[in-house]
C-alpha cells in the first residue's frame, strides 16, 4: 500500500512538472491508469534539431540549421522552430509525399507525352497544405466537386479511378478508415457491411465525366485535317489529343443515371436488376433522391470516424507506430482509446487544422523524450526513414536550396485552356510548343549532375531516374493502392547507396557539404555533424582521424544511424 502511494505521489508530481500541453495531461492520466511509469529526460538539442526537420520538413537539417538551434538559449526556440518550418516549403514539399499517397496521386511525367492532366490538381494539394485549409472544407471539395477539370482540378479525386466501384471503396477507406471493398461482390466476410449496403452507397454518386459536346466529332476533323496538312504528318499528334481531351473533361451530377443491383445478385433483401436508392449504411441517410454527393460529404465529415482516422494516420506518420492498427476495428481497441478521441476532440474544435494537431503531437513532452525499444504511449519509436527522407535528406548535402517554386494553378490553367471558338490546328501546334517551353523552365530549375536530377522527391518526374530507382528501392508508395509505402530494410538498398556514383556528387567541390568544409577550416567534424546531425564522440575520434574525407563521407552514409530518426 505505501509502494503504490510512493507511486502515485510520483505520478502526480511529474504531471504538475511536465504535462506542458494537453497531449501530455491525457497521457499522464493514461499512464496512471494503466501503472505505467515514465521516466521524463528529454534528448540532447542535436538529437532534437534532427527530429524535427525529419518529421516536418521531410529532411536532415542543414549544419547552419543545426548549429543556430543548438545555440540558441532561449527557452522557447522549439516552438520558434517548430511554427518556422510549418510554415516553409519545405514542410509544404514533405506533408505533400504524405497526402499524395493517401490521395493516390500519379505524379505527372513531362518526359514522354505532356501528361499535365494532374498538375492543377497536385496544385491545389499543396495549397491546402500550405494554408492549412480545414481539412473538413477540404474533403468536402474532393467529393463534391462539378465542373470542368480545368476550372475545378478538385474533381480529379473523383475522376482518378475509371470503376465507380473503386472510387467508392477507397474513399471509405480512405477518409474513414473502413475497408467495404469485399461488399462490392458479396456479403462482407470480416465485418457486418453488405453487398446491399455497398450498392447503396453507391448510388450516391450518379456523376458523369465527360462534357457532352455534339460537335467533338467534327472538331477533331477538322484539327486532325489541319495538322497533317501542317506537319505533313498521317495522324495527329498524341499531345495534341492528350490536350483536347483534358479540354473535355468534366463532372456533374446525372439525375437520370441509375444505379442497379449485379443481375445474378443471390441474396434475399434485394432483387437482381433493381434500382437502388442511395442510403448509407448506419441509415443516418436513406432514400436520398436529390443533392446526393452533397449528403454523402455531409455524411463522411459528421462519421466518427473521420477525424479520429486522420488523426490515427498523421500519429502513426510522426511516432512512428499508430494508436489504432486496425481501424477497421477501432471500437474494441480500449488501450489507445482515449488518446485518439482526445486527439480526435482537439483536432474538430481547432477547425480541423492540421497544423494544430501537429504542434499539439511534437511539442509535447512526449515528442521530446529518449525512444524507447518498446512502444507503449511512452516515446516515439525507431523508425527508419522513409525513400523521400532518404533522398531529401541527401539532396541537403549537396545543394543550399532543396526547394523551388512551381508555376500557379491560374498560370497553369491558362497555359492548358483551349478556346473552342478560334480553335485550329494551328493554334494547338502553338499551344503545345508553349507547354513544351514551359517544361523546359521546369527542368531548367531542376540541377543535374551525372545524369542525377537534384531536386525533392515530390518533383521527380522523369521515367526511371536514379532518384526515382532509389525511392522504390527504399520503399515508396506506388500511389496505385492506398498505404503501398514501406520502410524495412535491404540488401539491394545498402548495394544502391555504397555502389552508386551518389557519392561522387555529394564530395564535388561544389556540392553545400565540401562548401560547408572548407568555410570550416576544412575541419572534418563540420562533415561528421551535417551527416549525422551530432558532433563526433570520443571512441569516434579515430575513425576521424585516419580516414580521407571522401571515405569518411561515404562511411558515414552508409551508417544504421544516418537511416533512422533517432
Amino acid at each position: 500500500m505505501k509502494q503504490l502511494l510512493i507511486f502515485l505521489l510520483l505520478v502526480c508530481s511529474t504531471i504538475s512538472l511536465f504535462a506542458t500541453n494537453d497531449l501530455d495531461k491525457e497521457l499522464y492520466s493514461y499512464y496512471e491508469k494503466n501503472g505505467i511509469r515514465v521516466e521524463n529526460k528529454s534528448v540532447d538539442d542535436y538529437t532534437m534539431v534532427r527530429r524535427l526537420y525529419l518529421d516536418l520538413a521531410g529532411r536532415i537539417p542543414t549544419l547552419t540549421e543545426i548549429k543556430g538551434f543548438v545555440q540558441d538559449k532561449s527557452v522557447d526556440k522549439k516552438q520558434s522552430l517548430v511554427e518556422k518550418i510549418l510554415y516553409s516549403e519545405d514542410y509544404v514539399n514533405n506533408y505533400y509525399n504524405f497526402w499524395a499517397d493517401i490521395l493516390r496521386i500519379r505524379p505527372d511525367r513531362l518526359a514522354d507525352d505532356l501528361q499535365l492532366k494532374s498538375y492543377g490538381y497536385m496544385e491545389l494539394v499543396r495549397d491546402f497544405i500550405r494554408s492549412d485549409e480545414p481539412y473538413d472544407v477540404f474533403v468536402q471539395k474532393l467529393l463534391t466537386s462539378q465542373g470542368r477539370i480545368m476550372d475545378n482540378p478538385y474533381g480529379l479525386y473523383m475522376l482518378r479511378d475509371a470503376n465507380i466501384d473503386d472510387t467508392l471503396g477507397y474513399t471509405i477507406s480512405t477518409f474513414l478508415g473502413k475497408d467495404i471493398q469485399c461488399a462490392a461482390c458479396h456479403d462482407s466476410p470480416f465485418t457486418d457491411d453488405s453487398q446491399l449496403d455497398f450498392y447503396q452507397l453507391k448510388a450516391f454518386f450518379n456523376n458523369d465525366n465527360r462534357e457532352n459536346r455534339k460537335d467533338y466529332g467534327q472538331v477533331i476533323k477538322k484539327v486532325d485535317d489541319d495538322i497533317k496538312k501542317i506537319t505533313g504528318k498521317d495522324r495527329i499528334d498524341n499531345n495534341v489529343r492528350q490536350l483536347l481531351g483534358l479540354n473535355l473533361l468534366n463532372i456533374k451530377d446525372n439525375p437520370g443515371k441509375q444505379v442497379k443491383m449485379p443481375f445474378d445478385y443471390r441474396y434475399s433483401n434485394a432483387k437482381p436488376n433493381e434500382i437502388v436508392v442511395a442510403a448509407t449504411f448506419d441509415k443516418k441517410y436513406t432514400n436520398i433522391t436529390e443533392n446526393k454527393r452533397a449528403v454523402f460529404a455531409k455524411w463522411i465529415i459528421q462519421n466518427d470516424r473521420f477525424s479520429t482516422n486522420l488523426v490515427n494516420r498523421m500519429w502513426e506518420n510522426i511516432v512512428g507506430m499508430p494508436l489504432y492498427e486496425n481501424m477497421g476495428a477501432w471500437e474494441e481497441n480500449s488501450k489507445t482509446k482515449s488518446v485518439a478521441q482526445f486527439l480526435s476532440k482537439y483536432f474538430i474544435e481547432n477547425n480541423y487544422s492540421v497544423k494544430a494537431l501537429i504542434k499539439q503531437i511534437v511539442l509535447s513532452d512526449f515528442y521530446s523524450r529518449p525512444i524507447q525499444d518498446v512502444y507503449g504511449l511512452k516515446s516515439l519509436t525507431i523508425k527508419r526513414l522513409s525513400a523521400e527522407q532518404i533522398w531529401d535528406s541527401l539532396l541537403t548535402l549537396i545543394i543550399q536550396d532543396v526547394n523551388y517554386s512551381r508555376i500557379s494553378f491560374d498560370e497553369y490553367s491558362k497555359l492548358i485552356k483551349i478556346d473552342w471558338d478560334t480553335i485550329s490546328g494551328e493554334s494547338l501546334l502553338k499551344q503545345v510548343e508553349s507547354i513544351r517551353e514551359w517544361e523546359k523552365s521546369i527542368n531548367k530549375n531542376f540541377l543535374r549532375y551525372k545524369n542525377i536530377d537534384l531536386a525533392r522527391s515530390c518533383f521527380i518526374m522523369n521515367r526511371n531516374s536514379f532518384v526515382e530507382i532509389l525511392q522504390k528501392e527504399f520503399g515508396a508508395s506506388d500511389r496505385l493502392l492506398l498505404d503501398t509505402s514501406n520502410n524495412k530494410g535491404s540488401i539491394s538498398q545498402l548495394l544502391l547507396l555504397m555502389n552508386s556514383n551518389l557519392i561522387d556528387v555529394i564530395t564535388d567541390k561544389k556540392s553545400q557539404l565540401m562548401t560547408d568544409f572548407e568555410h570550416d577550416q576544412k575541419n572534418k567534424n563540420s562533415i561528421f555533424t551535417a551527416i549525422m546531425g551530432r558532433p563526433y564522440r570520443l571512441d569516434e575520434t579515430n575513425l576521424i582521424n585516419s580516414t580521407k574525407v571522401e571515405d569518411l563521407i561515404w562511411v558515414l552514409i552508409n551508417t544504421r544511424e544516418v537511416m533512422f530518426r533517432r
